[in-house]
C-alpha cells in the first residue's frame, strides 16, 4: 500500500517538474526572442516605438503601399484624431479620478486594520502603473 502511495507521489512530482521545466524554457525562449529581435516593449504586444499614430501610419503604409501624398494626409488625419482623443481624455480623467477615489474609500471601509496597509501598497502600484502609462504615451 505504501509503495503505491509513494509511486503516486513520485509521479506527481515528475509531472510537476516537467511542467516547471517547460514553463521556464518557454520564458527563457521568449526572453531570448525579444533580445534577438529587439522587441523588448512587451506592453500590449507593442514592438513599435513612438506614438500610436506613428505605428498605425507605418502599418497602413506597409499594407496599403500609400503614396507620399496619401501618407501625408493619413498622418494629418491620425494626428488630428489622436489630438481629439487627448482632449476627451483630459475632460474625462478628472471624473474618472473622482470615481476611482470614491471606490477606494468604499473598499477601505470594508477592510480590517491589518488589510489596509496591503491595500495601500496595491493602490500605490496601480497609481505608479497609471503614471508610467501616461509618461509612455505622453499624456
Amino acid at each position: 500500500m505504501e509503495s503505491k502511495s509513494l509511486n503516486k507521489t513520485k509521479a506527481r512530482f515528475i509531472v510537476l517538474a516537467v511542467f516547471l521545466i517547460g514553463f521556464l524554457a518557454g520564458g527563457f525562449s521568449m526572453s531570448l526572442y525579444r533580445t534577438v529581435t529587439g522587441s523588448d516593449d512587451s506592453s500590449r504586444g507593442r514592438t513599435h516605438n513612438g506614438p500610436p499614430q506613428a505605428h498605425i501610419l507605418d502599418k497602413m503604409d506597409k499594407k496599403l503601399s500609400l503614396t507620399s501624398e496619401q501618407r501625408d494626409k493619413v498622418k494629418a488625419i491620425l494626428d488630428e484624431t489622436f489630438s481629439q482623443y487627448d482632449q476627451v481624455r483630459r475632460d474625462v480623467d478628472p471624473r474618472i479620478g473622482v470615481i476611482r477615489q470614491q471606490s477606494r474609500d468604499r473598499l477601505r471601509a470594508l477592510l480590517t486594520d491589518e488589510q489596509k496597509p496591503k491595500f495601500e501598497e496595491l493602490v500605490a502600484e496601480s497609481d505608479a502603473k497609471r503614471e508610467k502609462m501616461k509618461e509612455h504615451f505622453g499624456k
